[in-house]
């Protein structure tokens, strides 16, 4: 299992399991798990465009408290490029990695900072293509919702840290991969479940 705080109302990793999401309407101050955490906070109150924006201690507190999490159970925070909260909180900069959400199909140019605890970045697309626009251009309902393939990405390089939580979906024999991983969800199933599938190498069939 893995917390996601910081999720977009309509936001893709609602379509992925084994995920604990908190969003608007789940406080992420009410997170106390010790499970690893991507965490999403609010960036007005640290972007370039600060001054602008109404003050919010409630908004600013959190992302701290989720720094703190990231640290704490392992995992990711993302925050925009241009974002202070990095000097602010003084951040280990070699372990930044900064991306471009158009890699995974966002339809604008969007610099991010990823921050990683206790685990790393996996393969990712890279790409010199000019993408025209920017996040300004968008509706404000697309400027924050995070492409699927991203959304997996930050899931798949938090995944080798996260506790082996089997789910209980009914799986079929063709759902599984070799190694016993499921391709549906994206976890591993219960020993039961695994056992029943002809063939399989249940010997691979570990914790991540």
């Amino acid at each position: 299992m893995i917390a996601v705080i910081g999720v977009h109302p309509k936001s893709n990793y609602k379509h992925f399991g084994n995920l604990d999401l908190y969003d608007l309407h789940r406080d992420g101050f009410n997170f106390a798990g010790d499970i690893p955490v991507i965490a999403h906070p609010p960036c007005a109150q640290w972007s370039r465009l600060k001054a602008f924006s109404k003050f919010s201690a409630k908004d600013k507190n959190l992302a701290i408290l989720c720094w703190h999490y990231v640290n704490q159970n392992g995992g990711i925070f993302e925050h925009p490029a241009g974002s202070s909260f990095f000097d602010y909180i003084g951040a280990d900069r070699t372990n930044l990695l900064s991306v471009n959400q158009s890699w995974w199909g966002f339809p604008a140019t969007k610099r991010t900072y990823l921050y990683f605890s206790r685990c790393k970045a996996i393969a990712h697309p890279l790409s010199f293509d000019l993408v025209p626009g920017g996040v300004c251009d968008l509706h404000s309902s697309q400027r924050s919702l995070m492409p699927a393939a991203f959304c997996k990405f930050l899931i798949d390089c938090v995944r080798p840290i996260a506790p082996h939580t089997p789910c209980h979906y009914s799986c079929s024999p063709s759902d599984f991969c070799t190694g016993g991983k499921c391709d549906l969800m994206g976890c591993y199933p219960p020993y039961n479940v695994a056992n029943s599938v002809t063939g399989l190498n249940t010997a691979a069939i570990q914790p991540p």
